[in-house]
């Protein structure tokens, strides 16, 4: 099987990046496993995120349109 099509140096860098973010879940699902709560997963991947050197934003407030009624 060949790995994924690469275009530039564009899809690169998300690639690579893409990779050590799952790789991150990946070390912090194997530590703690299913069934916390979605806080305890957040401060860990903050964690990785810090000791692999990832900028990350937590809990972003976004707006959502959902059958008429807007939600953040």
């Amino acid at each position: 099987m060949n790995g994924p099509q690469r275009h530039g140096a564009t899809e690169k860098k998300y690639y690579d990046l893409t990779h050590r973010i799952i790789q991150r879940a990946i070390a912090v699902h194997r530590a703690l496993g299913p069934g916390l709560l979605e806080r305890v997963y957040e401060g860990t991947m903050c964690i990785e995120f810090d000791d692999e050197g990832l900028r990350y934003e937590r809990q972003r407030c976004v707006e959502v349109q959902y059958k008429r009624t807007a939600f953040r």
